[in-house]
């Protein structure tokens, strides 16, 4: 490996504005809109083999409506979101193979981010302080698979902050912090066989309160499979992801609930694909999600999945002011178009209708339930329409989208809905 010294320095910033008509949250009525921007630096210094990486991000709101419900998804003013130091060294065990380890607070994605992500959509982005140790080997004669991965990692959540609506709506500085009560670790592999990668993995979680953050005592650990083709131009690709959680949680963070329930919830993703070897590369995809809700909240059973620290915005629909659905008690299957009329411009399109999996659970991000089962599974059709042009590719992109429910009836009875939510935004993203 090369001894130059390297030094690589980034910024990327982002302007957005989002608007939502005849929001679904019951606690927050109304219409609410804002203007968020996301600013970021990132410097890496030092030798190939052994380097300093350190980004700071301004994550900030303005013109946001006083009633327009606010947390720290939307804002975190100036924080250090990654300072790590990285180790990396090839032909460590094979020939071919690269391992590299990482120490301090970093960001984090693995495997399909469907329990650990790096936000995108959203203005901010999860953080998380430990080590993370990856391998990886390509073409080695010694190894039965042409391409092998492995992962190790223990890390503390880091908390956002400020917490509170005031200093949040004002854009008050405040240093986030690790949750040492807790701990996010796990294990991944990877194998790839020609066009087929399968996954495998275990996450666990550990948290407990502290004198400044309440939590749900969670103790899970999540199994997973993932078996996935990328898309190409004439041929189909699928992805399938199954993953199991068990262990125990409470229903509260209230500092009175000391009950712990016991927790058994899953969690199964497949989708089908097809990209046309024509102009405009039309791709169709076939997809579906079925996320377990909790049938009986009165007994000591949780049976909602919880989806950790995972990302949702690629899945699920936009997120921001909206996030109408989460990884948590539906079900869901959909279809997906995706054109390029031309090189530089992708629309995307999407119809969802969502079921509660379970009836007497809620519907997560708007927080109504009927007990009675009275007002049915169904929630809603979601539509959704995304156009991007990376006016100067790499450096310069637009993107408008919008995402609108067709209300059904548990929206109707059970969430009192009266006029279907309407969700629009425009951004603008630079990167330098």
């Amino acid at each position: 490996m090369g001894d130059a010294p390297l030094v690589v320095a980034r910024f990327a910033h982002r302007t957005r504005y989002e608007s939502l008509r005849h929001t679904f949250r019951a606690q927050a009525p109304g219409h609410h809109d804002g203007l968020f921007t996301r600013t970021g630096a990132h410097l890496t210094f030092g030798r190939p083999w052994l380097h300093v990486e350190a980004e700071v991000v301004d994550s900030r709101l303005f013109w946001v409506a006083p009633d327009t419900p606010l947390n720290t998804g939307l804002g975190n003013a100036l924080d250090l979101l990654q300072a790590r130091v990285v180790v990396q060294g090839d032909g460590v065990l094979v020939d071919g193979d690269r391992a590299v380890l990482r120490v301090g607070r970093m960001t984090f994605d693995l495997g399909g981010r469907r329990l650990v992500a790096r936000n995108g959509f959203r203005n901010t982005i999860n953080a998380f302080t430990g080590a993370d140790l990856s391998w990886e080997c390509s073409n080695a004669a010694d190894l039965p698979n042409p391409t092998t991965g492995l992962r190790l990692f223990a890390l503390m959540p880091v908390t956002r902050a400020p917490g509170d609506r005031a200093p949040l709506a004002n854009n008050a500085v405040r240093l986030d912090r690790e949750q040492t009560g807790s701990l996010l670790w796990g294990a991944w592999g990877s194998v790839d066989v020609g066009a087929l990668s399968l996954e495998g993995y275990l996450v666990g979680l550990f948290e407990a309160d502290q004198p400044t953050l309440e939590t749900r005592d969670r103790r899970l650990l999540s199994p997973g499979l993932r078996l996935l083709s990328a898309p190409r131009p004439g041929h189909w690709d699928m992805e399938l992801e199954v993953v199991a959680q068990w262990g125990t949680s409470r229903a509260t963070r209230q500092p009175d609930d000391v009950q712990d329930l016991t927790h058994r919830a899953w969690f199964a993703h497949a989708a089908l694909g097809y990209t046309w070897e024509v102009r405009w590369r039309p791709r169709l995809e076939l997809l579906g999600d079925v996320a377990t809700g909790d049938d009986d909240p009165k007994d000591r059973v949780q049976g909602r999945f919880d989806t950790l620290f995972g990302a949702r915005r690629f899945e699920l629909g936009p997120t921001g002011l909206f996030g109408a659905f989460a990884r948590a008690n539906i079900r869901s299957p959909g279809l997906r178009l995706q054109v390029s009329p031309l090189s530089a411009v992708k629309f995307t399109g999407a119809w969802r209708p969502f079921w509660l999996d379970a009836v007497g659970d809620a519907w997560g991000p708007s927080g109504a339930r009927d007990l009675s089962g009275r007002s049915g599974r169904f929630v809603a059709h979601q539509i959704e329409a995304r156009v991007q042009w990376h006016v100067l590719p790499g450096h310069l992109t637009l993107e408008a989208g919008a995402a609108h429910l067709v209300l059904g009836g548990f929206a109707r009875q059970a969430a009192k809905l009266h006029q279907p939510p309407t969700f629009s935004y425009v951004q603008l993203s630079t990167k330098i």
